[in-house]
């Protein structure tokens, strides 16, 4: 962050273990290596670090950047990792070595954000200068460049294709790009502004949402536009899908929640009810009735519960003071947590529609909730600077983590399930030890104890979004999405890969022009007319 430390802490205890020292200006992207044995670091400084994550031993200093390293990946295998800086080059280094193996030239402005295909024999990278371009770690050199873009490129998406990659840009447009050929296969056109949100569904399809209103279906193996779903009347701020994937789920800045049928291609019904910004969705199964569930939260200060099949409003659970931020389902589906900005995590008893708990600890707005695999545990993220874990039945403070010198805004969790990163206004992740999560817990786990980024099973998909900014005034607010997303476009599921930190870190206990100048020195793609 922009103390410069990298900081790792004890789940059991609570406790900070070691600092990362050695850097020289804000650390500005962290990265764990797949066997979760080392930590990479870039910092404003210029230079890529490893780290053994376990002793916290500097292993490497790697030098050659000559500007902020915006952007660390590691590639499958553990030996080699990659850079991206704003001095417009990509760097291959050795782990083992501890020197630099390759240096990709060819970007003619900031690169911005890296991603390494699964076989670990290409890189993907985006930069402000409108393009993506395909690298090979092996021959150091680039093997093909995919123009297009004429506005930076904010997403990346690696399909369950090896050969396909989806690149989405705040000029609007999506498009298709084969990595064998380096060619543009196909773009979708459609949108007329930036692109804010996307759901993989099954069959390969591609569901997208954006500043014009309109939801879009596409047929990722054609390119068409299977459907445009139109109702919005502002901004499309969520996308779901229903967990048997019948049916795509959208919210937005209308107030309203919009059920669509992927089958007629028909809206079904618009959920109305909410009196401000619908902010966050996700969709569940009752494990009692079979029915499937919508759950929604709005800066109405409400949750709402809805029936999937039949639109109908199941229950109003009130009892924030302020607007919903996030909302989770634990495993098996029985608790719903949220939170929001009256500083507050309560728990919801799906049985009853009833509060079960309000878990008070906090002394900020709570910006993130998230689960542990038990389905015993949630953790909660505050602007507070700490990060609680809380027992979800008895509602027992179980456990403060602290030292965090910024406000956490978002938990997520390493591939492996091995480590807690924490994101932070300062735009530092800090990683947490999780190989004691069942001795802090009381119960035992099988596999790895981890906090998966969504649930598994018949939860469904949960949607993602960038937070609006909390303390401004009233009337429009600011919500951006700025990241790379890998999504696996056939099956159920869905998974984000964040490189440095995301937008969702946005807040406003600042004045409005320091957090622009904030956001735009740590998001180079951010552009001008953004305000």
């Amino acid at each position: 962050g922009a103390d410069d430390v990298i900081r790792v802490w004890s789940v059991a205890g609570g406790q900070e273990i070691r600092q990362l020292c050695g850097h020289t200006n804000w650390v500005r992207s962290v990265c764990v290596t797949p066997d979760s044995k080392l930590v990479l670091s870039g910092s404003l400084d210029t230079i890529v670090r490893v780290w053994v994550l376990e002793t916290g031993q500097a292993v490497h200093q790697l030098s050659g950047h000559t500007g902020w390293v915006t952007s660390v990946c590691a590639v499958p295998g553990g030996k080699y990792a990659v850079s991206a800086s704003i001095d417009r080059t990509v760097r291959v280094w050795d782990l083992v070595a501890g020197i630099q193996v390759h240096q990709l030239d060819g970007h003619s402005d900031k690169v911005t954000c890296v991603a390494v295909t699964s076989d670990g024999r290409q890189v993907v990278t985006s930069s402000y200068d409108g393009s993506v371009r395909m690298w090979s770690i092996k021959a150091g050199h680039q093997s093909r460049q995919l123009p297009g873009h004429t506005l930076p490129v904010t997403a990346i998406t690696l399909t369950s294709d090896p050969d396909a990659v989806i690149s989405a840009s705040m000029d609007g447009t999506v498009r298709l790009w084969s990595l064998l050929s380096g060619s543009c296969i196909r773009e979708f056109l459609g949108h007329t502004g930036p692109i804010r949100s996307l759901a993989a569904l099954p069959t390969g399809l591609l569901a997208t949402g954006g500043d014009d209103h309109i939801v879009r279906l596409w047929n990722v193996g054609t390119g068409d536009v299977i459907h445009e779903f139109r109702g919005h009347k502002d901004i499309v701020r969520a996308i779901a899908l229903a967990p048997d994937g019948s049916q795509l789920v959208s919210a937005g800045h209308d107030n309203t929640v919009r059920v669509w049928s992927l089958a007629t291609r028909k809206m079904i019904r618009t959920l109305e009810g909410h009196e401000s910004w619908v902010t966050c969705l996700c969709t569940f199964r009752n494990p009692l009735s079979g029915d499937d569930i919508i759950a929604s939260g709005s800066y109405d200060k409400t949750i709402r519960l809805w029936s999937l099949s039949t639109a109908q409003s199941l229950s109003i659970l009130s009892g924030h003071t302020n607007g919903l931020l996030s909302l989770c389902v634990a495993p098996g589906n029985r608790y719903l947590i949220s939170s929001a900005h009256d500083r507050s995590v309560r728990v919801w008893d799906l049985s009853t529609a009833q509060q079960l708990h309000q878990l008070d600890g906090h002394t900020a707005s709570v910006c993130s909730v998230h689960p542990t695999r038990d389905g015993q545990h949630v953790l909660s993220g505050s602007l507070d600077c700490t990060m609680r874990m809380w027992h979800i039945q008895s509602g027992q403070h179980v456990r403060a983590f602290t030292g965090h010198p910024a406000r956490i805004t978002s938990i997520s969790s390493s591939p492996d399930g091995a480590y807690v990163l924490t994101g932070c206004s300062d735009g530092c992740a800090r990683v947490w030890m999780t190989d004691a999560l069942s001795a802090v817990s009381g119960s035992s786990t099988t596999g790895s104890a981890s906090l998966p980024s969504q649930p598994s099973g018949t939860l469904g998909h949960a949607a993602y979004s960038a937070l609006p900014s909390a303390g401004l005034p009233d009337g429009p607010r600011m919500a951006v999405i700025t990241s790379i997303r890998l999504l696996h476009l056939l099956g159920n599921q869905r998974a984000l890969s964040f490189t440095g930190c995301s937008l969702d870190d946005v807040t406003a206990a600042e004045p409005v022009r320091t957090l622009m100048t904030q956001l735009r020195d740590r998001h180079p793609t951010l552009p001008d007319n953004v305000q």
